[in-house]
């Protein structure tokens, strides 16, 4: 019989293959192994890291942090820069992940949104759009 995985490598395990195109498209390096999940890390000073939370409440979580000459890193979550950048809802970039299936599905979900956001990432647009997430400046 097969042993079942926990989500947390699940995250490890498929989440280098579906992201990879922040390698392949972005220029990112890694991923490094965390104890959350992948780090991904770009030259212009973007981090992006792939991470499951729980088990209190099981949840996957893309995380953008950008840090640039010397100022202090800051970061915003996927879904809150996926609706800075108009892109649509909270709710398109779901998080909550109660079981291995659904972080596998969260995971996909998570790559897809992230795949159509990058080219905007890549802009100096990210680094205003990020401020805006701490201060919750969300259109409406």
């Amino acid at each position: 019989m097969g042993q079942r995985i926990g989500p947390r490598e699940i995250v490890r395990r498929e989440g280098g293959d579906l992201f990879a195109f922040l390698i392949s498209d972005g220029g990112f390096v890694g991923p490094d192994v965390i104890e959350s999940g992948l780090l991904y890390h770009h030259h212009s000073g973007l981090q992006i890291a792939v991470s499951y939370l729980g088990p209190r409440e099981p949840e996957v979580t893309t995380t953008i942090r950008v840090s640039r000459d010397g100022a202090a890193a800051r970061s915003a979550s996927l879904s809150c820069l996926w609706v800075a950048f108009e892109y649509g809802t909270l709710q398109d970039v779901p998080t909550s992940a109660l079981n291995a299936r659904t972080t596998a599905k969260r995971l996909r979900q998570h790559a897809e949104a992230l795949r159509r956001l990058l080219p905007t990432l890549l802009t100096s647009e990210v680094d205003d759009a990020v401020r805006r997430c701490q201060g919750r400046l969300l259109p409406d």
